[in-house]
């Protein structure tokens, strides 16, 4: 079969169009506009997981927020008489205060590494909504975002403190797909220009 420049054009538009309706969709369930763990109902209360006093790591999903925003998981959780408290870590240094349940939160003391946070949680396997403030250049932004804490995957730990390494964010998968697209398309640009 011989590739024409007419079919190169065509196979790459064809590719284009469905790396961008991926990316769409990442996109959509990074603004939190699908939300698959709100399938998940009320929750379960703290009380309700039979999980004794001690600290533990738990996976937790962030949805919403800016795009690209990305916390670490699994989460460092402290577990106290049918009471949790997170250790929420995010992806840069400048945010600044967390709302949660109406109560504002400021940023722990920055010894090293990002902005961290200890939080109260009241439910497992349901979003709670989070609004998050980040403050850069001089300017503070604030937007919202639900954090879902997924009490299947919680583990006993072994440390004082453990953020663990894993992320959760759709934003760096929308990013990804986008440059790698442009990497495509500037390689076939190249190559038909060269054919003349």
């Amino acid at each position: 079969m011989k590739i024409t420049k007419k079919t190169v054009l065509r196979m790459c538009k064809r590719w284009m169009a469905s790396a961008m309706a991926v990316a769409a969709v990442l996109l959509t369930l990074q603004a939190g506009s699908i939300s698959l763990s709100a399938a998940e109902g009320d929750g379960k209360k703290i009380s309700e997981l039979g999980i004794e006093n001690g600290i533990y790591t738990m996976g937790v999903t962030l949805d919403g927020g800016w795009v690209g925003s990305e916390i670490t998981t699994p989460a460092r959780v402290r577990i106290k008489d049918g009471e949790m408290t997170a250790l929420i870590e995010w992806d840069s240094i400048y945010y600044t205060s967390m709302t949660v349940a109406g109560k504002q939160i400021a940023e722990e003391e920055k010894r090293d590494g990002n902005s961290k946070f200890v939080i109260p949680v009241a439910k497992t396997d349901a979003p709670i909504d989070v609004s998050v403030i980040k403050t850069e250049f001089g300017q503070s932004m604030q937007t919202n975002c639900t954090l879902t804490f997924h009490s299947a995957e919680i583990k006993k730990s072994k440390s004082a403190f453990n953020p663990g390494f894993a992320t959760a964010s759709a934003g760096f998968a929308f990013f990804g797909i986008l440059g790698l697209a442009a990497v495509v398309l500037l390689f076939l640009h190249r190559k038909l220009k060269s054919w003349g």
